[in-house]
């Protein structure tokens, strides 16, 4: 059965849906097929949709005996070098570290939302650390300067050069948020709030 949905997935190689889709069950049929894997990584790739998982299918038909997929003048295997390959290696570290920094996101969130400013502060922190441009990064920025924000609001009147660097931390954030994403209201609201 590998072998008949391998098969069919070499009959449409610019349909990459109908690649994925046969591809993924000759992998389902036989784990280690390593053209099926190359095919699925490749059409995944092309995609755009899921480069943790192109990456993960590559390095599989890569690490095999089969090497000679990543030569891009193999007429049946030519497309994806071993450099393209490390590039998408490259996307799917990124899309991972985006993946992680939502994840960190939420708790942050849920820290704000109970009045625990300080920690949500780090946890928007470590989300920016994983993540300083990526599609969501303005969202951590300002999340941040929220939470920084709230803080400096609800510090002591003893300590007011504590509340004056999380204010003007807050407002730095915002102007990083607005640079990431100009049209994002709510920075621009939170700046000069």
């Amino acid at each position: 059965a590998s072998e008949f949905y391998y098969g069919r997935a070499k009959c449409f190689p610019r349909d990459f849906m109908s690649v994925v889709n046969d591809c993924e069950r000759a992998v389902a049929c036989r784990e280690k097929h390593p053209e099926a894997n190359y095919l699925l990584g490749k059409a995944l790739a092309n995609l755009g949709v899921d480069y943790l998982k192109a990456a993960h299918h590559l390095n599989i038909a890569y690490n095999s005996t089969a090497k000679n997929m990543f030569d891009p003048k193999d007429k049946v295997f030519g497309g994806v070098t071993v450099e393209q390959k490390n590039e998408i290696m490259g996307k799917a570290s990124k899309q991972k570290n985006q993946d992680s920094a939502e994840k960190i996101k939420i708790r942050g969130n849920e820290c704000l939302s109970k009045g625990n400013h300080r920690e949500a502060e780090e946890l928007y922190s470590e989300a920016i650390a994983l993540c300083p441009d990526g599609p969501n990064s303005h969202i951590y920025y300002h999340n941040r300067a929220t939470a920084r924000f709230m803080f400096g609001r609800s510090v002591e009147s003893d300590d007011m050069d504590l509340a004056k660097e999380k204010m003007e931390g807050a407002v730095s954030d915002c102007e990083t948020s607005l640079t990431l994403q100009t049209d994002y209201l709510k920075a621009s609201f939170r700046k000069y709030f």
